[in-house]
């Protein structure tokens, strides 16, 4: 048997080299195993994927997915920017800090990378570029920054890591909260320095009060898509909705906020 495992992953790890899709990869590998492997019947793969797949724990994800598209095509991502724009943008190296914050931010609200990435990247790469920074680091800094999706809650990896071991997804979602404030402070911290030798430019510092003033309203804009991820981690941990249920009342709340408050959600884009 351990033979027939080793001749598994070698074909496991050559479709993959030959660029195989992945889930195709993987088909092929299960597929070996049931034609060439020792087994009386396989009738249980039937059962056993069935309960798998109908996990209610796996419905989180494509509505965290939906929410998070929700309110990127409602205009949080640009209100996001902006607040934090309107407090670090005018430090040299402030507007990549701000781009990592900001994809941080909005990793809590749709909990996938690849949705930080389009939203966050559309927006802050162009900037960062106006503003003098290299596009080529511009935007490896929103991709390596999309990493922060995937450890902040909700993050749809952490549903996944949850379902297949077992592991309350509560806790999931906690345990890696401090790697994350650490990546995030690494992030901020390598931008100061990496972006010492770009002709940056930035724009002239306001009065206290105005930038406070700015700050304030910029604030009430981007409220509703900042506390999205309050509620959302207070439900669950206030022990009053499940992670799934939590899920739910993101999207049934992102609507009304992307389509009468922000009013930048259409029902075309909705449709799409």
């Amino acid at each position: 048997m351990s033979t027939l495992i080793l001749l598994d992953v070698a074909l496991l790890v050559t479709l993959m080299i030959l660029g195989v899709p992945v889930a195709m990869t993987f088909v092929a590998a299960a597929a070996f195993l049931i034609i060439f492997g020792d087994y009386n019947s396989t009738t249980f793969l039937i059962t056993s994927g069935y309960s798998k797949v109908s996990s209610v724990v796996l419905l989180a994800i494509p509505l965290y997915i939906l929410a998070g598209g929700i309110m990127t095509q409602g205009g949080i991502a640009k209100r996001l920017l902006d607040l934090a724009d309107s407090i670090l943008g005018r430090y040299r190296s402030g507007l990549g800090v701000v781009t990592v914050i900001t994809t941080a931010i909005f990793g809590a609200i749709s909990g996938m990378a690849s949705s930080a990435v389009a939203a966050i990247g559309s927006i802050a790469i162009p900037r960062m570029v106006e503003q003098g920074y290299d596009r080529g680091y511009a935007t490896s800094l929103v991709s390596c920054s999309a990493v922060l999706a995937l450890l902040i809650p909700p993050s749809a990896t952490m549903i996944l890591y949850g379902w297949v071991t077992g592991t309350s997804i509560a806790a999931s979602f906690l345990a890696p909260l401090i790697p994350a404030l650490i990546l995030i402070a690494l992030f901020s911290f390598w931008n100061m320095v990496l972006t010492r030798s770009m002709e940056i430019t930035v724009a002239e510092p306001q009065p206290f009060n105005m930038q406070m003033k700015t700050v304030f309203q910029r604030s009430r804009e981007a409220g509703f898509g900042l506390a999205m991820p309050m509620i959302i981690l207070g439900f669950i941990y206030g022990g009053i909705t499940t992670p799934t249920e939590a899920a739910a009342v993101a999207v049934v709340y992102a609507l009304p906020v992307a389509f009468l408050i922000y009013r930048e959600l259409t029902f075309k884009s909705f449709y799409d």
